[in-house]
């Protein structure tokens, strides 16, 4: 399975006077850290070109996100060659904004412990943690398309605090809108069951627990308390030190599991740097399997949450719809929050002084 993520970063020093990016500096960066792997280095004794694997892309200026969301989707829906180390890092100028990105692309099975040096490297390149989710099969459809969307942290936290609910409830319950209200755009209505695999307290070895999701409920604020009662025995994960292995894990978890449409994880992303180019953005991308519709995927990334979208180009053509109908799912909880007062705080009550004891009478 390909796993990966896309960055956006500031131009910043990286920037140059045609107002390109300096590739060959990003390629000897990526060089100094591969250099470190004697496995690696093996490699390149047997032919290993550090051109093919870190690619440079321009779009047409000034590009946008629509522009960078088809050529991601065309980079996931080629397989990897086979005859060469399993990674590929494409360098993306040509973003309005001075902005650049960064396409990582990488095979889950280089996170076993024998091959576990390729996907260090990529995530030492990588500050993003990952949040992923899946839908159904095992193996990658032969197109893609990819979308993303970002919600707001504190808005996020604020559902959080004033419906009490967890992150997790509320992304699920705005995706569960999200698929309803797809559902009623194609005429279809809201029929059917979706299930969610919520692999957060998962060991290695361990299936992960399966919820359903509430694709039937109209009200959101039942909604959420649906999702919400259905995930009460999920307990935290287990921290990690890479958070793309974590995603390959995951993923293995998800596959050995009772089939499920969502696989739900919920990872922290530190904000970073790459040569001193700021992070905008940081989007995981987990493709669905053959036989699925749909992956999911969430990572926070300064002061936004990133839900990463991709889908079987034949299967679900109208993503761009579900990106929607997932924000104005979130924005129905965010408007219930913001009209929920918080408690008042509850003034302590004045102390009255004690009585004074009566003076006894004097002994004549």
């Amino acid at each position: 399975m390909q796993l990966g993520a896309v960055l956006v970063f500031d131009t910043g020093p990286l920037q140059l006077r045609n107002g390109g990016v300096d590739v060959e500096q990003i390629r000897a960066y990526t060089a100094e850290r591969l250099s470190e792997l004697p496995e690696l280095s093996a490699a390149r004794g047997q032919g290993f070109s550090l051109d093919y694997h870190v690619r440079h892309a321009s779009l047409p200026r000034p590009g946008d996100e629509r522009a960078l969301k088809r050529l991601a989707a065309r980079v996931f829906s080629q397989a990897l060659d086979p005859g060469k180390p399993l990674w590929e890092l494409w360098v993306v100028e040509g973003l309005d904004e001075r902005r650049f990105a960064l396409i990582a692309k990488l095979d889950g099975a280089l996170f076993e412990p024998a091959r576990g040096v390729v996907a260090s490297a990529l995530a030492a390149l990588s500050p993003s943690g990952l949040l992923a989710s899946l839908l159904g099969g095992r193996t990658a459809p032969a197109h893609l398309r990819i979308d993303w969307l970002p919600l707001d942290a504190a808005d996020v936290a604020a559902v959080c605090n004033r419906l009490g609910a967890r992150e997790g409830d509320v992304i699920l319950a705005a995706l569960a809108g999200g698929l309803r209200r797809l559902f009623e755009r194609r005429g279809g209505g809201a029929v059917g069951r979706a299930y969610a695999s919520t692999p957060l307290c998962v060991a290695n070895g361990r299936a992960a627990p399966r919820i359903r999701l509430p694709l039937d409920e109209p009200e959101p604020r039942a909604r959420l308390g649906l999702v919400r009662a259905a995930r009460e025995r999920v307990t935290a994960p287990e921290p990690t030190a890479s958070p793309l292995a974590a995603l390959a894990r995951l993923a293995r978890a998800a596959a050995s599991s009772p089939r499920a449409d969502v696989v739900l994880a919920e990872l922290a992303a530190p904000a970073g740097a790459l040569l001193g180019a700021r992070l905008r953005a940081a989007v995981p991308i987990l493709p669905p399997p053959m036989g699925g519709t749909l992956g999911v995927t969430a990572t926070r990334s300064g002061d936004c949450i990133f839900l990463g979208l991709s889908a079987d180009a034949v299967l679900m053509p109208d993503l761009s719809a579900l990106a929607d109908g997932v924000a104005a799912s979130f924005d129905e909880l965010r408007k219930l929050a913001a009209a929920k007062k918080p408690a008042a705080a509850r003034r302590p009550r004045a102390r009255r002084p004690p009585a004074r004891p009566r003076a006894e009478p004097e002994a004549r």
